[in-house]
């Protein structure tokens, strides 16, 4: 796999928060108090398929707590003014142990909005999860993501040849956003990503 570095135009057009720097090359991503240090790259538009390269690398020690890596999150509204679901996102890699693995969450029902807590809920739900490949401490991991986008369960995502298909994978016609970094109590002391790429 031909390994690119993050580029300064690349990083300038992410928006970050948390604990996040970039370093002329990658992005590293730390721990933060508030459980989400991440890096976003805005999608315009989705093609039918989409194929992304994912190159990171952990430090720290494993943990046997769930901490999301990389996900693809859903929105409404428009791009002014996002609101977000409480709901997990349509897609997500995590890590438990030293396995990674892929979830895929599909709306039940429309979402409604919830003036108290400020943002929309989800009614019913099904996620489905699956083990994709063993993790590496200190050593970068490099991921082929191939995504079909779909409202319809004719959707799939598969990253280095494991993966789940016939499902929806976007909750609305609104291009899912890419967040990567670390997500969660993490014992993870940094998660540094050398590539993300389309």
């Amino acid at each position: 796999m031909l390994i690119k570095t993050i580029g300064k135009n690349q990083w300038s057009e992410m928006t970050s928060v948390g604990n996040v720097e970039y370093n002329g090359e990658h992005i590293i991503a730390r721990p933060h108090e508030k459980h989400r240090s991440e890096a976003k790259i805005q999608q315009f538009e989705l093609r039918d398929e989409i194929e992304y390269r994912y190159s990171f690398r952990l430090t720290g020690q494993f943990q046997d707590t769930p901490c999301i890596i990389l996900q693809f999150h859903d929105w409404w509204g428009s791009r002014d003014k996002k609101v977000y679901a409480a709901t997990p996102p349509p897609i997500s890699f995590w890590t438990n142990g030293s396995r990674l693995f892929l979830s895929v969450n599909e709306i039940l029902e429309p979402p409604v909005w919830n003036e108290n807590k400020g943002h929309l809920v989800v009614g019913k739900s099904r996620k489905t999860d699956i083990e994709v490949q063993p993790i590496f401490i200190n050593e970068w991991n490099e991921l082929c993501i191939r995504v079909k986008w779909s409202q319809l369960s004719d959707g799939f995502v598969l990253c280095n040849g494991r993966g789940l298909t016939g499902f929806c994978t976007m909750f609305n016609d609104n291009p899912c956003d890419i967040q990567l970094g670390l997500y969660g109590k993490s014992q993870f002391t940094s998660n540094e990503i050398r590539e993300i790429s389309c």
